[in-house]
This record gives C-alpha cells, sequence and structure tokens, in this order.
C-alpha cells in the first residue's frame, strides 16, 4: 500500500510539473517580448535632441551643438549613421611602436559620413619614472565624436641585475558614448598581468542595442602589451570584435 501511494504521488508530482513547464516557457518568452516591444524601433533626430538633452554630460552638450548646427538633411544622415551597426564594428584596428614619450594618430573612412581615428599616447619617463601607454579609437560622423574607447596601462621598471622588471602595473578602460542608439559598458577594474620584463592589459567592451534598427550586440576585446628587453622597449595594441 505503502508503495503504491508513493507511486501515486510521483505521477501527481510530474504532472504538476509538466503543466507548469510549458506555463513558465510562456511567461519567460512573454517577458523577453515585452522587453523587445519595449525597445524603440528606431532612432529619429527628434528623439535623437531629446537623448543627448537628457544625458547633462560634456561630451553630450558639445555633440548636442554640433548636430544641431548641421543641415537637415545631414541630421537625418548623422542618425542613420548611428544605427549602422557595420560602422561601429569597423571601430577596430592594431598599432605599435616602441616606448617612447609622444602621441600619433591616423583615420580611416568607413563611408562618406563615418569616419575611425586611432590615437595613441605613450609617457616614457627616464629609469624608474612611471610609464603609461594609452590606445583609443573614436568614431565620428561628419567630424563629430559619438563613441570612443580607450585603454591605457601604466607601470614603472625596476632592476633586476641586468636586467629590467615591470614592478606596479596598473590598467583603466573608458568610454565617452553619445551614440542613442547603442548603450555601452566597460570594465570597473582592468586585467593586467606583469611577469619580468613584460606587462599586458586586458579590457572588454560591451555595447547593447537600444533601438531594434541596430541589430544584435558587439562585444569587443582591447588589449596593450608591452616588453623591456634587450631588444629594446615595444609596445603593441588591438581593438578587436569578437
Amino acid at each position: 500500500m505503502r508503495i503504491r501511494n508513493i507511486r501515486t504521488a510521483t505521477v501527481a508530482t510530474l504532472a504538476a510539473l509538466a503543466v507548469a513547464a510549458p506555463a513558465g516557457a510562456a511567461f519567460a518568452d512573454s517577458h523577453a517580448a515585452a522587453d523587445a516591444a519595449a525597445k524603440p524601433s528606431k532612432l529619429t533626430v527628434k528623439s535623437y535632441k531629446s537623448y543627448l538633452v537628457k544625458q547633462r554630460t560634456p561630451a553630450a552638450k558639445k555633440t548636442l551643438v554640433a548636430f544641431r548646427a548641421l543641415p537637415k538633411g545631414k541630421q537625418a544622415t548623422f542618425v542613420k549613421q548611428l544605427q549602422n551597426r557595420e560602422a561601429y564594428v569597423a571601430l577596430a584596428g592594431s598599432t605599435k611602436g616602441s616606448v617612447k614619450t609622444g602621441k600619433r594618430s591616423s583615420s580611416v573612412s568607413v563611408n562618406k559620413a563615418v569616419t575611425i581615428t586611432r590615437s595613441t599616447k605613450v609617457v616614457s619617463g627616464p629609469g624608474k619614472a612611471p610609464k603609461a601607454i594609452s590606445y583609443r579609437l573614436t568614431e565620428k560622423i561628419f567630424g563629430i565624436p559619438v563613441t570612443s574607447e580607450q585603454i591605457t596601462v601604466k607601470y614603472q621598471l625596476a632592476t633586476k641585475g641586468k636586467a629590467k622588471k615591470v614592478v606596479k602595473a596598473s590598467a583603466a578602460a573608458k568610454v565617452v558614448n553619445t551614440n542613442a542608439a547603442i548603450g555601452i559598458s566597460s570594465p570597473k577594474v582592468v586585467k593586467v598581468h606583469a611577469k619580468g620584463a613584460f606587462v599586458t592589459a586586458k579590457a572588454t567592451f560591451r555595447a547593447t542595442p537600444q533601438v531594434k534598427s541596430f541589430g544584435k550586440k558587439v562585444v569587443k576585446d582591447a588589449t596593450i602589451r608591452a616588453s623591456h628587453t634587450k631588444a629594446g622597449a615595444y609596445w603593441s595594441a588591438t581593438l578587436n570584435n569578437r
């Protein structure tokens, strides 16, 4: 009798779960659908201006002034390019150089409206003085910056016999974004690894669409490496899409 009761209870439990599972799945699906429905289908000139006003940041204020100065035709093209996923994907590249104080930048055209500017800055004091290497990529529409992603590594050098050793290494990532079509997050803590005469910093940037027209999310990995060996002091930097 006891075994029969247990079997009966088990069957009843499985039947309840079978009924609850579709209901739970339906709830999850409806919740996801509600989130998708809440997202605007596209960005407009009017909604973009409203977005910039609400941001209340120095970057947003500068963008708003520059955007309002554009002719109506270019304003429409500007907003269209904000939603151009391929333009944001083009925010990538690599570069390298020697660890010597200096700055450099170069720009490439994505289309008639969009350009990507890659900038590097190196600060290298003598001996044990702190050293810093920054790599920044900026997307511009009609010359107006809309998205900037940067990774920086800082460190000092100590002498171990005849060899040099990287010490007190740290890193940081920074995002400046006035593109209302995407929200971009950067890590609060950037991974940095120092061993001997080498140091590596890595950061991940995640772009989440705020309008349906942008498409899927984009994830980018940024890396800076530096070395101080007998062959010389060199660095390299990359920002790549996954």
